[in-house]
């Protein structure tokens, strides 16, 4: 009865069947006919792959936009908020509260802004008066808004409030710092040599 085979390893069986595509690939590019099938069929599955990829990403977005949809608090934007409140006469009063709020609000950052002296002061003040909210609704196009475009841009630019200190630049270069110290040790190790001889 002949031995029984040893059984092959799955990094044999990988490396078997890469030689084989190997060389089956070999005998394609050798063969002007098949080579062409070969790149027609590379061009399909590279076609095919690509259809999938754009279809997966579409896919993928929306189930994004679906996920963050049900997550988010069911929270009404401003300009729905008025809509509703403008729906009754009861709560018209609220409409005109929140309008003279408003209103007072804006006066009063008009006066601070102009109240300040330092740059300093009005950058922490447009960091303060600047957001996501008051690019999704464009503030700064009222007549009357104390939030100018400039200031929300200038705030965006600048994304910390502590203003960065210029460090000076030492007077003496590190090699020439280097190249002293490199002196000094050197006769340092002569005296010592030459005490050593003395005793």
């Amino acid at each position: 009865m002949p031995p029984k085979k040893k059984p092959k390893t799955k990094e044999e069986i990988k490396e078997q069947k890469r030689i084989a595509e190997r060389l089956r690939y070999q005998r394609l590019k050798n063969d002007p006919e098949k080579r062409e099938q070969l790149k027609v069929e590379e061009r399909r599955n590279y076609q095919i792959k690509k259809e999938k990829e754009k279809k997966s990403e579409k896919y993928r977005k929306r189930l994004e936009r679906l996920e963050k949809a049900k997550t988010k608090e069911n929270v009404d934007s401003p300009n729905t908020k008025l809509l509703k409140m403008c729906d009754s006469s009861v709560t018209r009063r609220k409409v005109v509260k929140k309008a003279l709020f408003g209103e007072v609000f804006n006066a009063q950052l008009k006066e601070n802004y102009s109240n300040l002296k330092t740059c300093k002061e009005k950058q922490i003040f447009g960091k303060v008066v600047s957001g996501e909210l008051i690019h999704m609704y464009k503030l700064w196009r009222s007549k009357d808004s104390s939030i100018s475009y400039k200031t929300v841009q200038k705030s965006t630019r600048r994304s910390v409030l502590v203003s960065t200190l210029r460090t000076r630049k030492d007077k003496i270069s590190s090699d020439c710092i280097k190249t002293v110290r490199s002196f000094y040790e050197m006769m340092r190790t002569a005296d010592l040599a030459q005490e050593n001889e003395n005793a």
